[in-house]
């Protein structure tokens, strides 16, 4: 069994979502949220594919027509997101530690969950 991919966070947007706000959601029994900007407007996170053949990077959802699903944002992993600063390769390094965001697929919705890289 392949492990969930961890599509690359580029810097550029994670420089637009250390500008949002993170919510959860009640619906999701506050285990997932979203990104929302100061007019309230909810931003999932989006799989799309990058600029060399078979790869994939983070997206917000008017970045790329491509996109391959939504994902909801673990508030692990949009604490890492917004505090934490881009390493240049995709990653995201916080608290002296280096993580990528995982995407993964529940059986019902697709989430994008922290991973540690060593």
């Amino acid at each position: 069994m392949n492990s969930p991919p961890i599509p690359a966070l580029p810097s550029d947007i994670l420089a637009v979502i250390a500008r949002l706000l993170y919510r959860l959601l009640p619906e999701s029994g506050d285990r997932f949220g979203l990104f929302f900007d100061a007019a309230g407007t909810g931003f999932h996170l989006y799989a799309v594919g990058g600029s060399a053949p078979g790869t994939i990077v983070w997206a917000l959802p008017n970045a790329s027509s491509s996109e391959l699903a939504s994902y909801v944002i673990t508030a692990e992993a949009a604490k890492v997101m917004q505090k934490g600063a881009s390493t240049g390769d995709g990653l995201v390094s916080y608290d002296g530690k280096k993580y990528g965001i995982r995407a993964m697929f529940d059986g019902r919705q697709h989430i994008a969950d922290v991973v540690a890289i060593p």
